[in-house]
């Protein structure tokens, strides 16, 4: 089985699937967390976009796109190549936050997830994204909100926007950066129970969504 990973986490995702049998691949266009990979994990790694590659079709098993579809200027693009690379019967996973959940209803632009533009250039409804699977090609199978505890910690970055390091691997951390890191971490745990409360009546505000290719 072949996996293929676009992804602000694959290097660290990645080597759990490798556990489980895959051959995997990291994408990104930056090139700090692909060292990581390479160094790291010894992982196949490749700067570009998805729509960049020129993979053979039915190449790959497996796609995932955590925390990516909101920084593409183009995403139906990307899905499209992803749709062509994979086999028939093959999947994608696709991690991202939603527009349409609690956590934007209440915070509106003060929500970390909108707080990241320009590096965010949209941001999907539900709704959106399972339209965005069917126009790319693909099947809609579920989805499903992202753990509550991931959903308090884009809470925490709402309130205290320093504390996030999403490259802190590539370097050694300050002090500083440490102290921001604990207090996030502990501002999460506090904010929890208000994560659940407006994911329940709202909906979540992170979700995964599985689409497959036809047989």
């Amino acid at each position: 089985m072949a996996g293929f990973w676009t992804s602000e986490a694959g290097q660290d995702i990645a080597p759990i699937f490798q556990e489980l049998g895959f051959r995997c691949i990291v994408l990104d266009v930056d090139r700090r967390p692909l060292r990581i990979a390479q160094a790291r994990f010894r992982l196949p790694a490749i700067q570009a976009l998805p729509e960049e590659l020129s993979l053979a079709y039915g190449f790959l098993d497996l796609i995932t796109f955590f925390y990516v579809v909101e920084h593409l200027p183009d995403p139906s693009r990307a899905l499209q190549a992803a749709y062509h690379t994979l086999r028939p019967g093959g999947w994608v996973a696709i991690a991202v936050p939603l527009i349409s959940g609690g956590q934007a209803r209440w915070l509106g632009f003060r929500w970390s997830q909108v707080t990241e533009a320009p590096r965010h250039v949209s941001l999907p409804t539900l709704e959106g994204m399972k339209r965005l699977l069917e126009q790319s090609g693909f099947l809609p199978q579920r989805w499903e909100g992202m753990h509550s505890l991931d959903e308090a910690g884009a809470l925490s970055l709402s309130l205290l926007p320093h504390a996030s390091s999403p490259i802190s691997c590539a370097a050694p951390e300050r002090m500083l950066a440490r102290m921001l890191r604990l207090a996030g971490g502990l501002l999460t745990l506090i904010l929890w129970p208000t994560a659940l409360f407006l994911r329940a009546r709202f909906g979540p505000s992170l979700g995964i969504f599985f689409g497959r290719k036809a047989e």
